[in-house]
């Protein structure tokens, strides 16, 4: 696996696009139901298997924030399989949304909250990005853009091809109940990261 802080940088971008981060953890499994929901466990389990998972959230200038899940698999042919079928079930949100941790200026959205998500891969690693709007409000996803529309800014280890589908959170999709966040919620005690 890359290292956290190579993985995911301080600041990204500059000027209008910049992101900062907020917090980043390495997690202790790539299949923690609490975290990660039930079709990607299965996905992960029926590969060549993955060697760690890496989360991130940021933040921009209008305190949107964006989490972004990192799968370092055993096969690299497992991320492209991975970022395909993920896609084709775009409003099925296989990743916990990162909580921000007290003290983060970041407010706590509601489950109903809009939220867009997108899947990108290069080599070993398949990203998950997901984007809300500081408010909460459901709509306007291009504006709002995604994790993984500037994953290639961030890091050598995604690609240039990203596949991002968004929509309101109806009832049973975005936060899954029983997920636990790891910056912000009780899973902390299940990552080992930062939290800035």
């Amino acid at each position: 696996m890359v290292p956290l802080a190579e993985a995911f940088p301080e600041q990204v971008g500059s000027g209008s696009g910049a992101y900062t981060k907020v917090a980043a953890a390495t997690m202790t499994s790539c299949t923690e139901p609490d975290l990660v929901g039930p079709r990607l466990i299965g996905m992960i389990g029926a590969s060549a298997g993955c060697v760690g998972e890496e989360t991130a959230l940021y933040k921009d200038a209008h305190n949107n924030q964006f989490s972004l899940a990192a799968f370092t698999m055993k096969d690299p042919v497992d991320t492209v399989k991975l970022v395909t079928e993920l896609t084709m079930a775009f409003d099925d949100y296989e990743v916990a949304v990162q909580a921000p941790p007290p003290g983060s200026g970041l407010r706590i959205l509601p489950a109903d909250s809009g939220l867009v998500q997108s899947f990108t891969g290069q080599g070993r690693t398949m990203v998950v990005g997901l984007a809300q709007w500081s408010d909460g409000r459901v709509g306007d996803y291009q504006t709002l853009g995604t994790p993984c529309s500037r994953c290639s800014e961030r890091s050598p280890r995604t690609s240039r091809t990203t596949r991002t589908r968004g929509r309101p959170r109806g009832k049973g999709h975005g936060r899954r109940r029983g997920f636990k966040q790891p910056f912000g919620g009780t899973g902390s005690a299940r990552a080992s990261g930062t939290a800035e």
